[in-house]
C-alpha cells in the first residue's frame, strides 16, 4: 500500500511538472471520449434501453402489406382491427391509435391556447400497462358515440392548467366540445410522440361497423401484447389466418392483404437506427486516433525518460516496478481523461437535441447517467491501457541496458521505431476514411440544397387556424369564417397574397385515396394512389406554384356547383402518360357512379416536395376549400413586412372574428424548409467535426513524428550539410520517412473508405461513388497537410549551421 502511494505521489509530480505532454495527452482523450460518449448517450437511450412499460419485449406493432398497391407496413383499418382482437391464443389484447396529431384549441381561464391531442382506443393504456398518476385510463365502451366525450391529460397540460390535483372529473372545452378529465398520465408517458398534451378516445359511432369506410380506409396504428411464450412469427401467422378469411369475405377491400409484426422498440426506433451506429462507427475512429495520438505522444516521453529510468534500473528497480510505476501515470491520465470527456459529452448531447430539432426518438430517455459515466471511465481505463503499456513496457525493459540509455539520442530500437510507424499510418488511414465520409456527406447535403421545392419560400409566413366542431357546425359557417379572414389579412399594409391549404409542403402530409377515371376500366381503381389535398383559390399565387393547364379555382367554383379538382404533374406524369387531363372526370377510391358524385379537373398545376427535398414528388389531387371546407386549415401570406410584426397583425384579427381561437405553429417557409433538412444537416455538421478532429490529431501525429526524427538526425544534417548537400536534398531526405507513412495510411484509408461510402450510401442524396472531385479534394487536403506538417520540422534542421548541429548533438 506504501508503494502505491508513492507511486500515485510521484506520477502526480511528473505529470505536473511536464504540462505540455499531460495537457496533450488527456485533450486528445478527452476530445475523443468526450465525442464516444455524447453518442453512446443516444446509442444507450434509444436502442440499449428498454422501453418503459411493463414486459416491453411482448409489445408489437401490426402493419399492412399488399404487393398489388405497393404497401408496406402500412397502416390498418379499423374494422380489420376490431376483427384481429377477438379473443385467440396469440394476443394478450390489442389496440390501436391514430397517428395524425390533431392540432385542438382549448380555452382556459378566458385564454385560448392550441394543444397537441391524438385518438386512440379505448384499451390503449391497459395494453401499455401504463397506470394515470390521477385518475384512470379509458375504457373500451368510450370508444363509441357519446361515451367517448371524455379526456386524459399529458403531466405537461396539466400543469400548464395549474396542476390542480382535484381535476379529475373536471370539464374542459376541447375543439368546441366539453370533455370529462378522466385522468392524468405520469411525466415520463409520451407515447407515441414527444411533446402531447393530450389523448381521446376514437370516436367512431355504432353504426360505422357496417359502414364501407371502416374496412376501406388504412388509417389506424395497431400495436399488440402477445401472450407469454407466444414468438413474433406464430402470431403473425395467426393473423395472417384472420387476413386470409378476411379477403374471402370482403375481396373489394382485402385482396392481397398481409399482415406483418414488428417489435414496438424496433419500429419507435425505425430509420435512425443506421444513422445513430454510423455515427458510433465515426466517433470510434476519432477514439482510436485519439488513442494512436497518446500513444505516440507515451513512445516518445518514454524515449525521454530513458536516462531516468536507467538510473532507477541501476539502483535495483526491477521492470515489473518500472512499468507499475508507468501504469500508474496511465491511471491518472485515463482518470482524468474519463472524467473530462463525460463532462464535454454531456455537454455535447444537450447541443446535439437541441439541432436535432425533435427529429431523434425516445429523446426524454436520452440523458448521461451512472452507465453514461461508467462507460466514459471504462472506455479512457481500457484505451490508456492497452496503447500506454506497449510504450510502459518498452521504456522499462530499455532503462536496463545501460549503453541504449546514454549513448546518443540517435539510436531506438527496431521494435519502438517500427511501433511508431504503425501508429501514424492507422492515424493517417482512420482520418482518411474519416475525411471521405464528411465530403460524402457535405456534398451530399448541398445537392439536397439545390433542389427546387416546386415554390418559393421566401417572405411566406404560415399559420394554423382550428375551429371548434361544435361552433362550426356546418360548411357553411367554415367558408364564411375563411373568406372574412382572408379578407382582413390581405387588407394588411405589406401583404401581397393570402392562401390556404391543409397540408404545408416539406412536412410530410400524406392523405392517401385511389380514383377511378370516367371511361377506363374501374377494376385498375385501386392502383391509381394519390395524395389528397385542400387548398384555397389563393393558395397557388402565394405559394407561386405555376399552372401549367387549363385554370385554378375560381369564384364560379362553389359549394352549391358541380366538384372540380386541380391534379399536379406527377399524377398525369404516372396515371395518364403526360396526355391532357383538363375536362376528364374522376371519383374517389370507389367505382364511378353518377351518384356518387365525379369530379371534373380543371387544371394542372406544379409538383411540390411533400416529404422533403430528398423526396420525389407524389401524385396529388387538390379539392377546392370552398367545396370541401376544413376545421383546421393553414394559411400561407406573403408580404414584405417582418415575420414576428405580421403574425401579431393576424393572431389579432382572427381573435377578433372569434376570441376563443389560437393561432399555432406560427413559423416562415424558409424556417420550415431549415427544419426539412435538420437531419441531413445534423449529420453533415457532425461528421465534419469528427473528421477535422480526426485530421488535426494525425497531423499532430506527423509532426511529432518529424520533429523526434529531426531531433535524432542533428549529426547526419551536419555530415551531409559539410560534404557538399543541398538543402533540398537534405529535406527530402528527412521527409521521407513522414511521407512515406502517409502514402500507405492514405492509401489503406482510402480502401477502407471506398467501402465505407458504399455502406452508407442509402443516406447520401444522388452520391457518385467515384466523384473525382470529392477524391482528388480529400487527396490534396490528406496528403498537403501532411507533407506541411513534416517539412516544418525539417525545415529548422536544414536552417542550421554545421557547427550549430555538432553543438546540439
Amino acid at each position: 500500500m506504501l508503494h502505491v502511494k508513492k507511486d500515485l505521489l510521484y506520477s502526480l509530480r511528473l505529470l505536473r511538472g511536464n504540462m505540455p505532454f499531460t495537457v496533450g495527452a488527456i485533450l486528445s482523450l478527452v476530445l475523443g471520449i468526450g465525442a464516444t460518449t455524447a453518442i453512446f448517450s443516444l446509442i444507450n437511450g434509444i436502442l440499449l434501453k428498454s422501453l418503459p412499460y411493463p414486459e416491453p419485449d411482448r409489445l408489437v406493432v401490426v402493419g399492412d402489406s399488399n404487393s398489388e398497391k405497393g404497401w408496406d407496413f402500412v397502416l390498418s383499418a379499423p374494422a380489420n382491427f376490431l376483427n384481429w382482437r377477438t379473443p385467440n391464443d396469440s394476443f394478450v389484447d390489442m389496440t390501436a391509435h391514430y397517428e395524425q396529431i390533431r392540432e385542438l384549441p382549448l380555452v382556459a381561464a378566458d385564454r385560448p391556447f392550441m394543444t397537441r391531442g391524438i385518438n386512440v382506443f379505448g384499451n390503449f393504456f391497459s395494453v401499455l400497462r401504463v397506470q394515470p398518476k390521477l385518475g384512470r385510463g379509458f375504457l373500451v365502451e368510450e370508444s363509441w358515440g357519446e361515451r367517448s366525450l371524455v379526456v386524459v391529460l399529458s403531466d405537461g397540460l396539466w400543469r400548464r392548467l395549474g396542476a390542480d390535483p382535484n381535476i379529475i372529473g373536471e370539464n374542459l372545452e376541447i375543439h368546441g366540445t366539453s370533455r370529462t378529465v378522466v385522468g392524468v398520465m405520469p411525466a415520463d408517458f409520451n407515447y407515441p410522440y414527444p411533446k402531447l398534451d393530450l389523448w381521446i378516445p376514437t370516436y367512431w359511432q355504432p353504426a360505422d361497423r357496417e359502414a364501407p369506410w371502416f374496412r376501406a380506409a388504412h388509417n389506424i396504428r395497431v400495436i399488440g401484447r402477445l401472450r407469454a411464450g407466444v414468438s413474433l412469427g406464430s402470431a403473425e401467422a395467426y393473423l395472417n389466418t384472420v387476413a386470409s378469411r378476411l379477403e374471402s369475405e370482403y375481396p373489394s377491400t382485402n385482396a392481397n392483404l398481409r399482415v406483418d409484426l414488428r417489435l414496438l422498440h424496433d419500429w419507435l426506433v425505425g430509420s435512425h437506427r443506421r444513422k445513430i451506429l454510423f455515427l458510433m462507427a465515426a466517433v470510434s475512429l476519432v477514439l482510436l486516433i485519439s488513442c494512436a495520438n497518446v500513444a505516440n505522444l507515451l513512445l516518445a516521453r518514454g524515449i525521454g525518460r530513458r536516462q531516468e529510468l536507467a538510473v532507477r534500473g541501476a539502483l535495483g528497480a526491477s521492470t515489473g516496478r518500472l512499468v507499475r510505476q508507468l501504469l500508474t501515470e496511465n491511471v491518472i491520465l485515463a482518470l482524468l481523461s474519463g472524467t473530462l470527456g463525460f463532462a464535454l459529452g454531456t455537454w455535447a448531447i444537450e447541443i446535439a437535441l437541441r439541432l436535432s430539432s425533435g427529429d431523434i426518438p425516445r429523446t426524454t430517455e436520452i440523458h448521461p447517467d451512472v452507465i453514461v459515466f461508467l462507460f466514459a471511465i471504462g472506455i479512457s481505463l481500457f484505451t490508456i491501457m492497452i496503447f500506454g503499456l506497449e510504450p510502459a513496457v518498452i521504456g522499462a525493459k530499455d532503462s536496463h541496458t545501460m549503453m541504449s540509455a546514454f549513448r546518443g539520442r540517435g539510436m531506438k530500437s527496431l521494435r519502438l521505431r517500427r511501433l511508431q510507424d504503425s501508429l501514424l499510418v492507422s492515424e493517417t488511414a482512420l482520418a482518411t476514411i474519416l475525411l471521405l465520409g464528411s465530403a460524402f456527406f457535405t456534398h451530399s447535403f448541398y445537392l439536397i440544397n439545390q433542389v427546387e421545392p416546386g415554390f418559393d419560400p421566401g417572405n411566406i409566413l404560415t399559420a394554423r387556424v382550428s375551429l371548434p366542431v361544435m361552433d362550426y357546425r356546418d360548411d357553411r359557417a367554415k367558408e364564411v369564417f375563411y373568406e372574412e379572414l382572408t379578407k382582413r389579412v390581405r387588407s394588411i399594409p405589406g401583404v401581397e397574397s393570402v392562401g390556404a391549404t391543409d397540408g404545408i409542403p416539406l412536412l410530410g402530409y400524406q392523405w392517401g385515396s385511389h380514383f377511378t377515371v370516367e371511361g377506363e376500366d374501374n377494376a385498375a381503381d385501386t392502383t391509381r394512389v394519390f395524395n389528397r389535398r385542400v387548398a384555397s383559390s389563393g393558395y397557388f399565387p402565394t405559394m407561386r406554384v405555376p399552372i401549367i393547364q387549363g385554370r385554378l379555382f375560381g369564384p364560379e367554383d362553389r359549394s352549391a356547383t358541380p366538384g372540380v379538382v386541380l391534379v399536379n404533374q406527377s399524377l398525369v406524369r404516372r396515371y395518364f402518360n403526360g396526355m391532357s387531363v383538363v375536362g376528364r372526370r374522376i371519383a374517389y377510391s370507389r367505382h364511378g357512379r353518377e351518384e356518387t358524385g365525379w369530379l371534373t379537373i380543371i387544371g394542372v398545376v406544379g409538383d411540390e416536395r411533400m416529404k422533403g427535398l430528398g423526396h420525389d414528388p407524389q401524385p396529388e389531387v387538390f379539392e377546392s376549400y370552398i367545396q370541401d371546407p376544413q376545421w383546421s386549415i393553414t394559411l400561407v401570406i406573403r408580404s414584405s413586412l417582418d415575420p414576428e410584426i405580421l403574425a401579431e397583425s393576424v393572431r389579432k384579427i382572427v381573435r377578433a372574428i372569434d376570441s376563443d381561437l389560437p393561432l399555432a405553429h406560427v413559423a416562415s417557409m424558409d424556417t420550415i424548409l431549415a427544419r426539412s433538412l435538420v437531419t441531413e444537416r445534423f449529420l453533415t455538421m457532425v461528421t465534419a467535426i469528427f473528421a477535422i478532429t480526426a485530421l488535426t490529431l494525425a497531423l499532430t501525429g506527423v509532426f511529432a513524428i518529424a520533429t523526434f526524427t529531426a531531433g535524432q538526425r542533428y549529426r547526419e544534417v551536419a555530415i551531409r550539410m559539410a560534404l557538399g548537400a543541398t538543402p533540398f536534398g537534405i529535406l527530402k531526405v528527412m521527409m521521407s520517412r513522414a511521407t512515406r507513412l502517409v502514402i500507405i495510411g492514405f492509401v489503406i484509408g482510402g480502401a477502407c473508405g471506398l467501402g465505407l461510402v458504399r455502406i452508407i450510401q442509402s443516406e447520401l442524396f444522388q452520391i457518385r461513388i467515384f466523384d473525382s472531385m470529392i477524391w482528388i479534394l480529400v487527396t490534396l487536403l490528406v496528403l498537403g497537410t501532411a507533407l506541411t506538417a513534416s517539412y516544418l520540422p525539417a525545415r529548422k534542421v536544414i536552417r542550421e549551421s554545421p557547427l550549430n548541429c555538432l553543438r546540439y548533438e
